[in-house]
């Protein structure tokens, strides 16, 4: 009690002797802070590696146990077989009694040529194959009881590992006592030694089928060729898991050989193509040869020291716009409702905005993007065409999400999605002017699908019959006309209309010239079957004479020899837009009156 006293009176002295100059650190800060901060980055360190311990006490227990169920099951087996196979090393008792018997038959058979002698057995023969047998088979089972050993001592060092910092009660302790350990972990090459007892078991494991083809061998060569041929089979199907991942780093399953096998494989392709950078001066090579070889040799050598996971890392990153295309695919088609397919057309803009991803644009424009872009159009048309489930302000909502999903990703129309709109069952959509609004304002960075949208566009504005200020922006922003112009053809009859098949004539000439498509490349031709539908009565004089120059420049088009690219295509709009013309020519219908 004195002893305790003395030491309370000590620090309580040492409390009162501090000044207001010695509380302050030399940058101004007092010590309570400077612990403070000191306690809350510890905390955090703490905080992040009990959950790593956790999950890595984790594994090596459950590694652990599976293997020593596995090695227990299969010692009792190679036991088992021990016990039959050991007899063939040493005569048994049998043998003797049956040794002495068979020379008493021979005496009492034959007494008068009885030997005087004691017959004495000779040497036990011991035969090769049984030698052979039993020494792998002793080798398999110490080579499995030594796992089994490994795996209980694996045990007991993740419960010491996990357990050795825990008994402190200060912070401070804990954490330098916890980073003391690891590193003593990491320097001893703990995990690299867990990940070793699969690999000694697999020894264990083939040492035991090549003593059980000997020991069969003497048997029977039938029984042989059975159990070998199914054993073959497996060893093929364990040869395939093991090297599989290496040439399609996509595989997370492999066999605990593989890193084994990884590591002979990069380690000799990195030193044969160190030697090769060596060889390759500039003398002999040119200065790219050398540093290609130098980029495969730092990526080998790379892939060898940090093992097959990262190479996987690797592949996936130089592949990530096909991966995430494919994961987004899959998302999309797990999401049953609209509103579910809402918020993921939602987040596209997001995504293509990501600094972390390298392309993420390029997500779309691949299968999978096609696939999204499918989808989005199927979900504008049980927006726009729906029975008024919605209401106005979510349909203007969903127009504007999917108007900024399409402009974000830039994505595709294929010519899946312009026929069913042009033929099947979206042609709904060509009556609702939001979905030529949406088509306009995209900027599709696409040939193909930039000509798909005008297609669909100009089918639109020839299919809506109420010209209200949202057509006329629809109209202005395909045909190029202001809206006085527009207007103005509007009160002429169907003039707007002849208007529009002009410009999507010309667009189609164009398009087909600069791209040098073929005509069965796509369908968007057929929307001129749409566009050319309308009445050609009350037409504007200058229009009429603009559809007679495209007719006449379609015409010299079917005899330029020096295009046979556009000849198709000129023969194809002009019978398309045959009516117009017979309709324009016909001296039976009604004249325009001026106004």
């Amino acid at each position: 009690m004195f002893l305790i006293a003395r030491r309370r009176a000590r620090q309580e002295s040492a409390m009162t002797e501090f000044s207001p100059d010695q509380d302050q650190s030399p940058d101004g800060e007092s010590p309570s802070d400077a612990v403070g901060r000191s306690v809350s980055l510890l905390r955090m360190y703490m905080g992040m590696v009990s959950e790593e311990d956790k999950v890595l006490a984790k594994r090596w227990a459950d590694d652990a146990s599976e293997i020593l169920l596995f090695t227990g099951l299969f010692s009792a087996v190679v036991a088992a077989l021990l016990v039959e196979s050991m007899k063939q090393l040493k005569q048994q008792s049998t043998d003797v009694s049956a040794f002495y018997l068979q020379n008493i038959y021979g005496v009492l058979a034959n007494q008068s040529n009885a030997p005087t002698g004691v017959p004495v057995i000779a040497d036990f023969p011991q035969p090769s194959f049984a030698v052979w047998v039993n020494a792998l088979w002793f080798l398999s089972l110490a080579n499995s009881l030594s796992c089994a050993l490994l795996a209980t001592i694996v045990q007991l060092w993740a419960r010491q590992y996990t357990e050795a910092a825990r008994s402190k009660v200060d912070l401070h302790d804990r954490a330098l006592l916890h980073a003391f350990f690891a590193q003593g972990a990491e320097q001893s090459r703990l995990p690299l030694l867990v990940d070793f007892i699969p690999f000694l078991l697999h020894v264990s494991f083939f040492t035991f089928f090549a003593g059980l083809f000997l020991f069969l061998l003497d048997l029977h060569p039938t029984i042989v060729r059975a159990v070998y041929s199914l054993v073959g089979f497996y060893i093929i199907l364990y040869l395939y898991a093991t090297l599989h991942p290496i040439f399609r780093r996509n595989n997370p399953l492999h066999s605990p050989l593989s890193p084994l096998v990884w590591s002979l494989y990069t380690g000799i392709l990195s030193v044969v193509l160190k030697i090769l950078k060596h060889l390759t001066t500039r003398r002999y090579f040119s200065i790219t040869s050398w540093k290609r070889l130098h980029r495969w040799e730092e990526g080998y050598r790379r892939w060898f020291q940090d093992g097959i996971g990262k190479a996987g890392e690797d592949s996936a990153r130089t592949l990530s716009s096909d991966i995430f295309g494919l994961a987004l695919t899959r998302t999309l088609k797990s999401l049953g409702e609209d509103s579910g397919r809402e918020k993921f057309f939602k987040g596209i803009p997001e995504f293509c905005n990501s600094a972390y991803l390298t392309n993420p644009k390029g997500a779309f424009k691949t299968p999978h993007g096609k696939e999204i872009s499918k989808t989005l159009v199927g979900f504008l048309h049980r927006t726009l065409v729906s029975d008024g489930s919605l209401t106005f302000k979510d349909k203007e909502l969903r127009i504007e999400i999917c108007t900024q999903a399409m402009d974000a990703a830039s994505l595709p129309i294929t010519r899946p999605i312009l026929e069913r709109v042009l033929y099947h069952d979206w042609k709904e959509l060509l009556k609702t002017v939001e979905f030529g609004l949406i088509l306009s304002r995209v900027n599709h960075n696409h040939a193909k699908t930039d000509y798909r949208s005008k297609c669909m566009v100009a089918a639109t504005i020839a299919t809506v019959r109420e010209r209200d200020n949202r057509w006329f922006e629809l109209a202005t922003s395909q045909l190029g006309h202001s809206r006085p112009i527009l207007e103005y053809y509007s009160e002429h009859g169907d003039s707007v209309l002849l208007a529009n098949c002009i410009h999507i004539c010309w667009y189609m000439i164009k398009a087909y010239s600069e791209n040098h498509w073929n005509i069965g490349a796509d369908r968007g031709l057929g929307c001129l079957d749409i566009v050319s539908s309308f009445d050609c009565g009350d037409i504007l004089p200058e229009l009429q004479r603009e559809f007679c120059q495209l007719w006449n420049a379609l015409g010299v088009m079917t005899k330029d020899s020096t295009a046979p690219r556009i000849r198709p295509v000129a023969m194809r709009i002009l019978k398309c837009i045959r009516k117009v013309y017979d309709k324009l020519h016909d001296t039976s219908r009604p004249k325009r009156r001026d106004a």
